[in-house]
């Protein structure tokens, strides 16, 4: 997992689409709720 904008994010799984861009599923806390989600990869600065 990773932090972004001081949320601790967990990668669920990663996947690449035929076109070549890699998404990842991934799950976020925001309060006590549980998020989740599919977010371009390249989107994000590790």
């Amino acid at each position: 997992g990773f932090v972004y904008q001081l949320q601790r994010v967990g990668v669920i799984r990663e996947e690449t689409c035929a076109d070549g861009v890699r998404w990842l599923y991934i799950t976020w806390t925001i309060g006590d709720a549980e998020q989740y989600g599919w977010i371009q990869a390249d989107r994000i600065s590790f």
